[in-house]
């Protein structure tokens, strides 16, 4: 009987601890380092860091524009995909750019300040 009542009393105690257990961390670094290759937006209020979700394939395009961010440009959002090359709309500091780029190699054509 006092077996029973001692493995009781565990499972008792184990149960109540991981209820207790936050699910996941919430941290607020990504929600100021955006650009962390670790942090995403899950589509809801701010950003996660963590397991990314399931792969998903990139356009071309897509691709182009990430690559932009290793020039200091931010804030990228494609204006036209289509043809041999690609323009983009982004920021460099404060500076407004719209960008052209040769969709073979990723090299940019032009930068314009807007």
């Amino acid at each position: 009987m006092k077996q029973f009542l001692i493995a009781g009393l565990l499972v008792a105690i184990g149960v109540v601890a991981l209820a207790g257990a936050p699910v996941h961390a919430q941290s607020k670094y990504c929600n100021y380092h955006r650009d962390d290759p670790d942090c995403f937006n899950q589509g809801g209020i701010g950003y996660d860091q963590g397991p990314r979700p399931a792969y998903q394939p990139v356009s071309r395009c897509a691709f182009l524009g990430q690559n932009l961010k290793r020039f200091g440009y931010r804030y990228v959002r494609p204006l036209d995909c289509s043809g041999s090359s690609y323009k983009f709309e982004a920021f460099r500091g404060y500076q407004r750019f719209i960008l052209k780029v040769r969709a073979s190699d990723g090299r940019i054509i032009y930068a314009i300040r807007g």
